[in-house]
């Protein structure tokens, strides 16, 4: 990302820059991009398990489909996922194996949880107003997003573009 932004502003200004210009341009390049795009944040310990598997794929562990032959009612609480500042106005389990679980809250974020540890994973920020409603594509690897400021913006689930 320096060489990049070294290279762009020498072609620029036609002059050769030190290592303190470019590190001062890379953050200011990095904050204009915060500033006018949208912005992710992962919140776990690695992006990556052990042997180089994304963080947003389901554990193997958990591959199998399970047996919803039966239904049943609630008999307790399980566990509460706080994070948000405001209220949630949405909720959708990841496809086919539910590991992980998108919020989508007034506080003009999106959230995605680990369902089995509680815990949060990353957090997209980009809406102007409160997110209305949030859900996954079929394969999990992108999320739409829908606000009161009239967008609806698609982010990438590992990445968070």
């Amino acid at each position: 990302r320096k060489q990049d932004v070294a290279a762009a502003a020498a072609d620029k200004n036609k002059t050769t820059l030190d290592a303190s210009e470019v590190d001062a341009a890379a953050a200011a390049a990095e904050t204009e991009t915060k500033d006018s795009k949208n912005v992710a944040t992962f919140h776990g310990s690695s992006k990556q398990d052990y042997q180089g598997r994304s963080w947003h794929l389901c554990p193997r562990e958990l591959t199998g489909r399970p047996d919803v032959s039966q239904s049943y009612p609630p008999k307790r609480w399980v566990r509460s996922y706080a994070g948000h500042s405001k209220g949630v106005s949405r909720i959708d389990l990841f496809p086919e194996t539910g590991h992980l679980l998108l919020s989508a809250s007034m506080d003009k974020t999106c959230k995605i949880w680990d369902v089995a540890k509680g815990r949060q994973l990353m957090t997209y920020a980009g809406h102007q107003q409160a997110v209305k409603d949030a859900a996954f594509s079929p394969d999990g690897s992108l999320f739409a997003s829908v606000s009161f400021d009239k967008q609806i913006k698609v982010w990438d689930v590992e990445r968070g573009t």
